[in-house]
């Protein structure tokens, strides 16, 4: 928690905690961290033995009955105007009883129950939703996990996104409209922001049939709902925080500069897309001799040209061979980073290898930019 400046910390269903961890993420609220929990936090110690007291209680702004829970059933119902993209009420699911506020203020209600309850603490601060949000999900205990339909995924993102909102967390790039069962995945590298884009596949979708092998009438019909479901295709829009040089990685495609970018999506099918503070204008390759004899080395220095006056930062490069008859000496073909743009790789060629003019291709992998060379292999 005190590394790589994380801002938020959720406790998905933690009962259980050490002292030890307490006394941590208490450390990392007071000093500005957001704690987020769902239900039932620290009412027992790391050996599962219950506490008289909820040792997170304080952070929550809560009291709990750490002896005897109290599961009941219910809508929620939205009192703060803050959650008024979450709908109203939401959707029936157990909550504690026994939960009653000691300092935070309840957002949200069923009935009596406090729900979504916010509490300032230190610089940081604390909230706990009071709900067990696994009632929204089918299949739970195996690996065929998923939302039950797409009202109970879409109410659960909005509340999350809510919540994280009150925080002043918001994503880096979002999308919009929210499709269920999508998943968006960042990575930074370097000065480049890559972005995984994946639909879930059909049988992982909310709503999606439940494969029954030992029923084949119904799971034939199970796989017509699940092929037709597979078909499927939702245009959606990312957006940046700011304009960017954006790139299909997989496609080897230059979509433009701009803080947003129109994508069309499928179940199962994922895309990769790269944004760049800077345009890729030309990748240069260059050998140290354009003549070599079998068995010698061949040096090759690759440099990537941004356009303007901007410097490239960190790339991969592919490196592909071609012999004298068009065919691609696979054996040859290598990757290599290239730190601010440039690169060298040296090869060395085998004594048996075909004599007369080869060719030698690289890619960029992240823009799909190519530069070429040709060069000679004599015998020794």
């Amino acid at each position: 928690l005190r590394k790589d400046g994380y801002r938020l910390l959720y406790l998905p269903y933690c009962q259980a905690l050490s002292a030890k961890e307490v006394k941590a993420i208490l450390d990392f609220a007071l000093g500005g961290g957001v704690v987020l929990a769902d239900i039932r936090p620290a009412v027992a110690d790391e050996h599962g033995r219950l506490l008289a007291a909820g040792a997170l209680d304080a952070l929550f702004g809560v009291k709990q009955n750490t002896a005897q829970a109290e599961p009941v059933i219910g809508a929620v119902d939205i009192l703060d105007k803050r959650l008024a993209a979450v709908d109203d009420p939401m959707p029936a699911l157990r909550l504690d009883a026994s939960l009653a506020v000691a300092g935070g203020h309840a957002m949200a209600k069923m009935g009596n129950v406090p729900a979504v309850v916010v509490n300032n603490f230190g610089r940081g601060r604390g909230i706990l939703l009071n709900m067990s949000l696994v009632d929204y999900i089918a299949s739970a205990k195996d690996s065929n996990a998923r939302f039950s339909d797409q009202a109970m995924a879409e109410n659960t993102t909005r509340l999350l996104r809510a919540v994280l909102n009150l925080a002043g967390i918001q994503p880096e790039i979002d999308v919009e409209p929210y499709v269920p069962g999508f998943h968006l995945h960042r990575f930074h590298a370097d000065q480049a922001i890559l972005t995984g884009l994946l639909w879930e596949a059909p049988a992982f979708l909310p709503g999606a049939p439940r494969l029954e092998p030992f029923h084949p009438e119904s799971g034939a019909r199970d796989s017509q709902q699940l092929a037709q479901m597979a078909g499927e295709r939702r245009t959606i829009r990312l957006l940046l925080a700011q304009k960017k040089h954006v790139y299909d990685v997989l496609g080897g495609e230059y979509l433009g500069f701009a803080d947003g970018v129109q994508r069309t999506i499928q179940p199962g099918i994922p895309q990769l897309l790269a944004a760049l503070p800077y345009k890729t204008e030309s990748l240069r390759v260059r050998l140290q001799s354009n003549t070599a004899k079998v068995g010698e080395i061949l040096n090759c220095e690759m440099t990537i040209i941004a356009a303007g006056s901007a410097r490239a930062g960190r790339h991969v490069l592919r490196l592909q061979f071609t012999d004298p008859t068009g065919e691609i000496a696979r054996h040859y073909t290598v990757k290599t980073i290239a730190a601010d743009g440039k690169a060298q790789v040296s090869v060395p060629l085998a004594l048996n290898d075909k004599t007369g003019r080869w060719r030698l291709q690289v890619r960029d992998v992240m823009t799909g930019l190519i530069g070429e060379t040709a060069f000679e292999v004599g015998a020794r």
